[in-house]
């Protein structure tokens, strides 16, 4: 790849991974319930920067849809104070924060592998998520969290971890690849089903 594309794909993988820290800050605000549907926002910012960054564009039917998920996910995440006051969870800009910065590597790969060099991008998103790991371990705290969690882990549940891992990889795998195949915001549309 050219040294613009591994810059980016790595780029791309360390955003993979700092997306999670607003993720678990709004689990931690707020029920599971109201937080994982607004992953839903995830296609829409692809849609954004897929028309802005890569020229993809969408036809109207399609463009229906994102506003139809969109409101969904508005809906979801507001909290009733009254009859008719309504107010914004705190959770809400964190899950916004969180899908913006993971609808970065999708628009990115897109751009990479428009060139037909998938499996060189898709190794460097992979270092780039090992990047990405190592500066959350760097940010203060987290290193000793991560420390207190894994020690805490038995024999059997490395085990698990070790194939839930091997699954997220080729789902992973299988994503990136049809992404290089199709429109990727159509791609991100479909993973939040």
């Amino acid at each position: 790849l050219p040294v613009r594309d591994v810059f980016l794909m790595l780029a791309a993988g360390a955003f993979w991974q700092i997306a999670v820290i607003p993720y678990y800050k709004a689990l931690a605000q707020d029920d599971a319930s109201r937080i994982v549907p607004l992953f839903q926002i995830i296609p829409v910012f692809v849609l954004i920067f897929s028309s802005l960054f890569i020229n993809e564009h969408l036809v109207p039917k399609q463009l229906l849809g994102f506003l139809v998920i969109l409101i969904g996910s508005f809906l979801l995440s507001m909290k009733q104070l009254g009859l008719r006051i309504w107010e914004l969870r705190p959770s809400f800009w964190l899950m916004m924060l969180s899908s913006f910065l993971y609808a970065i590597p999708f628009v990115i790969l897109k751009f990479v592998v428009a060139s037909g060099k998938f499996w060189d991008a898709l190794t460097y998103e992979f270092l780039g998520a090992g990047i990405g790991a190592l500066i959350l371990l760097l940010l203060p705290g987290y290193f000793k969290i991560a420390r207190g969690e894994l020690t805490g882990i038995p024999r059997i549940g490395w085990g698990v971890l070790a194939v839930s891992e091997g699954i997220y990889t080729f789902a992973k795998i299988l994503v990136f690849y049809a992404v290089s195949l199709t429109s990727v915001s159509l791609v991100a549309v479909l993973g939040g089903t």
